[in-house]
């Protein structure tokens, strides 16, 4: 069977209610313990990981805006920025290596993690969620 490919450029995502995961992740077959397993993983075993959560959480305390790399939650490569407005944290996520809509399904649900993860450690209330990814490839199956 011969799958095309299509190429989208300048996807932005926009999740208003994130404490529901993307429409397709079921599709995808992609389970909540995958992505929480992974998450868990990258921040308790990953150098990287900790670090840049350690990072990120004072710099939040201190009521700045923070950052924390892609590369250190999984292979994608980009940057989650972090900023509390109105007692609610608002990630944005920006992916330069976006190879499938699983991939990108999948950051999506590691950044919603992320989010409640520091919702829950600095008291405050999850918010909208906006990711970019200038170029994403999907197969004709993934659509």
């Amino acid at each position: 069977m011969l799958y095309r490919s299509f190429k989208l450029t300048n996807v932005l995502i926009k999740i208003e209610n994130p404490e529901s995961r993307p429409l397709t992740y079921r599709k995808l077959k992609i389970t909540d313990d995958e992505a929480i397993t992974q998450y868990y993983k990258a921040i308790t075993e990953g150098e990287d990981a900790k670090s840049a959560l350690t990072s990120a959480m004072s710099t939040l305390k201190m009521g700045e805006d923070a950052e924390i790399p892609l590369s250190s939650l999984s292979d994608a490569t980009g940057m989650i920025m972090l900023t509390i407005r109105d007692r609610a944290i608002h990630p944005t996520l920006i992916i330069f290596n976006c190879k499938s809509l699983k991939q990108l399904n999948l950051q999506l649900a590691l950044t919603q993690i992320l989010q409640e993860d520091i919702s829950l450690s600095l008291g405050l209330e999850p918010s909208m969620i906006v990711a970019f990814t200038p170029k994403i490839r999907l197969d004709q199956s993934e659509v």
